[in-house]
């Protein structure tokens, strides 16, 4: 073999062990490395693994809030309604459901007949509602000699995610385990936190898309503890 074929050799040689020394750093450096998981916890989260992003609305019978106020949460795909026998509306009769509490109670609507309800949709991943419930308790404790019932649907939660918070913060009125979204479909709600004001007659009275404050409550339920 002469001088020239021999050098030539030796390059190739040299480009094949270069190539495959590139390939094992490569390959090292790829599978040596573990890349951060983003897990979406799963009641938070749609069967498809979408999770529920906030978006704005404004609030139902008040002024358009401005940027900076809080929002309602979309829920996600699963949980939105599909054409309800009857939608709720101001002035029709609200729909009747029963629910179980999270020790295991029933509770349904219309045992509250003639008494003023105040129905909240939440969830424990929606700050807007955990910050809301705040609100709900006090006026709940002003009002419930009045006879205000508030009934706070959680949707799609177990009952181990939500009794922590409730715990927290120290909630005295029952809270409802929608674990399948029958009852948020049923009541046609597409964000939270969304409440229904509910007069003696079981009539609905007002629809609130968003948070809710104490002076807003104290507002809607001017007319429901009066008798109206």
């Amino acid at each position: 073999m002469n001088d020239k074929a021999l050098k030539g050799r030796l390059f190739l040689g040299g480009l094949i062990l270069l190539g495959l020394s590139l390939l094992g750093l490569s390959a090292s450096g790829c599978c040596g490395v573990s890349l951060p998981a983003f897990t979406v916890p799963t009641e938070a989260a749609n069967p498809g693994g979408t999770a529920v992003s906030p978006v704005v609305a404004t609030p139902t019978n008040q002024a358009t809030p401005a940027a900076s106020s809080p929002t309602a949460t979309p829920l996600s795909t699963d949980q939105m309604p599909t054409q309800p026998p009857v939608a709720p509306k101001e002035g029709f009769t609200a729909p009747d459901f029963s629910l179980p509490d999270l020790q295991g109670n029933i509770i349904t609507l219309s045992q509250f007949r003639g008494r003023p309800v105040l129905v909240n949709f939440w969830t424990t991943w929606c700050p807007y509602c955990v910050e809301e419930m705040d609100a709900l308790e006090k006026t709940y404790r002003r009002y419930a000699d009045q006879g205000l019932v508030v009934l706070a649907v959680n949707v799609q939660e177990k009952a181990k995610t939500v009794t922590p918070v409730v715990q927290a913060q120290n909630l005295s009125f029952p809270i409802l385990l929608d674990s399948d979204a029958s009852i948020t479909r049923a009541y046609f709600t597409i964000a939270i936190p969304t409440s229904f004001f509910i007069d003696r007659q079981g009539v609905v009275r007002v629809i609130h898309l968003g948070p809710l404050t104490e002076e807003t409550i104290d507002t809607y339920l001017s007319d429901l503890l009066s008798g109206g």
